[in-house]
């Protein structure tokens, strides 16, 4: 049984404490310290990359909607997504590796789309003088059917994942499907309910 990141820097510290007055032992090397670099880069790596790619998102979306409060809209499906995942991988013990790491670069690319399909859709109901929940239902009805179609047919795809007899495979596309899920009732619920009950101005036709 391959032991956990924590546990194998637990290992190999005492590895290092029982031979660091050996003089024939240099160095300690081998598979399992490796392992337990890459897990390290790994884990540093998402967090940079997760947090430019948030970045990058929230400036993105400021600049086509001109407006601040525009980033942080689209960003929060985003982040209740993030919370959500990693939420549940530290409650089952799943650990963060090459595979799983890809999640999150997965639906950042896949989810934010959710989110803008709605908005586009919503602002130009606004512009024609609708009011915000009949704006809202129009989208939903019309732009969200889309939205539907497109995350099940990448829920789908991902849900193959979970036949694979390779663990980091398989925790790989059940993770991607939870994010994506998420993703979508986000953009479906939480943002009509957002935009309805504060009415944000620049979904506001000029």
């Amino acid at each position: 049984k391959d032991a956990s990141n924590d546990e194998g820097k637990r290992l190999l510290a005492k590895m290092q404490e029982m031979t660091k007055d050996d003089p024939d032992v240099k160095f300690i090397a081998g598979p399992s310290l490796t392992k337990i670099e890459l897990a390290d880069m790994v884990i540093q790596g998402q967090i940079k990359s997760l947090s430019l790619a948030m970045v990058v998102v929230f400036v993105l979306l400021a600049l086509i909607f001109r407006s601040f409060n525009a980033g942080l809209l689209s960003v929060l499906p985003l982040s209740v997504a993030i919370l959500v995942l990693f939420g549940l991988m530290g409650f089952f013990g799943i650990t963060l590796d090459i595979a799983t790491a890809l999640i999150s670069s997965v639906m950042i690319g896949v989810g934010i789309d959710y989110t803008i399909h709605f908005l586009w859709r919503f602002k130009k109901e606004r512009s024609k003088g609708v009011d915000h929940k009949e704006a809202a239902f129009i989208t939903l009805t019309t732009t969200g059917r889309g939205i539907i179609i497109n995350a099940l047919s990448v829920i789908i795809g991902f849900l193959a994942l979970t036949l694979s007899s390779f663990e980091p495979l398989k925790f790989f596309g059940v993770l991607v499907v939870i994010s994506i899920t998420t993703c979508l009732i986000c953009a479906l619920v939480l943002i009509p309910s957002i935009v309805v009950l504060i009415k944000p101005r620049f979904l506001e036709s000029k």
